[in-house]
């Protein structure tokens, strides 16, 4: 996925890098230089054989990678290569904090913990700035729409959700009881919600 695929090359791993998938937007700027020298395996996810013959020892990414919409685990277990699965993409209650873990478990599987540690503190120097910004904001309510036309895919509950409220943004479709992070909804609710934007 392009959020691990960002985690490794914002940790300086580019060069054990045997190749990424599944660009969702437009790659954050100050890693579009290193990502542009990893190769792309797949548009989507990479087929098994495409994947396998890299001959990786770990991937990473989004669960749905590994399950039956891309390449199963029990293959990956079949041949020997390690999987991770970033707890900041599966929690229901994912922040800042998770994020932080799954940068820190990267740094403990490339023996890299204090690059990792580097990163986490300017990263929470950044983020003090911005919600010194930002407290004085009124909350606006938010509506994310990732895909689809009869049911919007959209987010509810997890990192998105609580990474939005730190700048004073609330996902309409958060606290209603869905335990999902992604998933589907139906038009209905999301305008009986009258979002802002």
């Amino acid at each position: 996925s392009q959020f691990s695929t960002e985690i490794l090359l914002a940790l300086g791993l580019k060069s054990k890098m045997a190749g990424t998938a599944f660009l969702e937007e437009p790659v954050y700027p100050a890693l579009e230089r290193d990502y542009n020298e990893v190769p792309v395996l797949s548009e989507k996810w990479p087929s098994v054989e495409k994947l396998l013959s890299e001959t990786p020892d770990f991937v990473t990414g989004w669960g749905a990678a590994f399950s039956k919409s891309g390449i199963s685990i029990q293959i990956l277990i079949d041949n020997n290569i390690n999987v991770f699965i970033p707890k900041s993409t599966t929690e229901f209650n994912a922040d800042m904090e998770t994020l932080y873990d799954d940068f820190r478990t990267i740094g403990k599987i490339f023996e890299i913990e204090n690059t990792a540690e580097e990163y986490i503190n300017k990263s929470k120097e950044k983020i003090k700035g911005l919600e010194e910004k930002t407290k004085n904001l009124k909350e606006k309510k938010v509506f994310i729409y990732d895909s689809g036309t009869n049911e919007p895919f959209t987010v509810y509950e997890g990192f998105t959700t609580n990474l939005l409220s730190m700048v004073k943004l609330k996902n309409v479709m958060a606290g209603k009881g869905v335990n999902k992070t992604w998933g589907k909804a139906s038009w209905e609710e999301v305008a009986s919600e009258d979002p802002d934007y």
